[in-house]
């Protein structure tokens, strides 16, 4: 779906939400190279739309690589961070995390998450360990 018919269903059928007295949380992007700019363009057509909160995607080996991406989710789009998603996963046809590094993988990410006020939930995917 492209991000106008995102934003034209959001006005549609959770926009109203809002008046009930729901925090409405943005469509989750991967963070695959094209997440980041489809979600810029939801913004951009879903004006005026009520979002309190930006949720994102991750899959990939990095620790770091995580962290720098929800901080860049944080930084651009100015909300707290829901990780709706994320696990120590290799998408790109590479070898997949062993045991120790999903832990190690896990250990690190959630406690840089935990230290982050902005960071408002986060939810492990799964374990796909070699």
């Amino acid at each position: 779906m492209n991000a106008q018919e995102g934003a034209k269903l959001w006005r549609q059928y959770i926009q109203p939400l809002a008046s009930q007295g729901y925090r409405l949380i943005s469509p989750a992007p991967t963070n695959g190279p094209s997440g980041e700019g489809w979600l810029k363009e939801f913004f951009s057509a879903c004006s005026g739309c009520t979002v309190d909160g930006v949720a994102t995607h991750f899959y990939g080996t990095d620790a770091e690589a995580l962290i720098g991406h929800i901080n860049r989710y944080h930084q651009v789009f100015g909300r707290p961070v829901w990780l709706t998603e994320f696990a120590c996963q290799n998408f790109g046809g590479g070898a997949q995390c062993s045991r120790d590094q999903v832990f190690a993988f896990m250990k690190r990410t959630t406690q840089y998450m935990d230290s982050q006020g902005w960071v408002a939930l986060y939810c492990w995917f799964g374990e796909y360990s070699s």
